[in-house]
């Protein structure tokens, strides 16, 4: 059995109402799939807001995402969020109900990305293509060399062939990747502009 922990700022503050539900993380860049969201914090406030520092309630959720809050006041109106960043991404969700009429309640948490890159190599059949050793530059002149002395990013696609990237300066980036399949040897050399507020995924096809 596990037991839930709320903290009330304010003892003034309490009721016979309750708030359960659970915390579920969309990432688009990896999985349209919803996954539990564990060990993070949910806050309540009843005047809307939205700040982290300033709240009446909070708990942390389970490893199932699952939270719960009592001693609410059963007709107020709460506004449950999440917000926390991590490796300079931030990770927000709220959402406003009223404690006697909320029910089991499913939030979503989404990254707010910025400026991203999502790159997905795949092979002459369309197939992922794992572990492809690959370089990112900033100028095409530095691309045509393609030393890894002047690479902005120099690395390897994961096991599905990917690979994420966040937080660049808008501008135009030169893609280079140069392996072997067998005793063939392939590789790619392509662009990408990145734009503001921007998430951009590309297929790098190897031939």
């Amino acid at each position: 059995m596990i037991a839930f922990f709320s903290c009330n700022k304010y003892a003034a503050y309490s009721g016979t109402g309750k708030i359960t539900g659970y915390i579920k993380m969309i990432d688009e860049t990896t999985s349209s799939i919803p996954s539990p969201l564990g060990a993070v914090t949910v806050f309540l406030h009843n005047n809307k807001s939205n700040v982290t520092s300033s709240y009446e309630y909070e708990t942390v959720t389970d490893d199932a995402g699952y939270f719960s809050v009592s001693n609410l006041d059963s007709k107020a109106s709460m506004r449950v969020f999440v917000r926390f960043t991590k490796d300079g991404v931030e990770y927000a969700s709220d959402t406003t109900v009223t404690v006697e009429n909320a029910g089991l309640i499913t939030m979503y948490v989404r990254p707010k990305y910025t400026n991203g890159l999502v790159l997905h190599f795949s092979d002459s059949t369309g197939g992922s293509f794992s572990n492809v050793a690959f370089r990112i530059y900033t100028s095409g002149i530095a691309a045509s060399m393609d030393s890894s002395a002047y690479a902005f990013i120099n690395t390897r696609s994961d096991s599905d062939g990917n690979y994420r990237v966040f937080n660049l300066q808008p501008q135009i980036y030169y893609i280079v990747a140069k392996d072997s399949f067998g005793a063939n040897l392939i590789g790619v050399n392509d662009t990408v502009l990145i734009t503001s507020d921007q998430v951009r995924f590309k297929n790098v096809p190897l031939k």
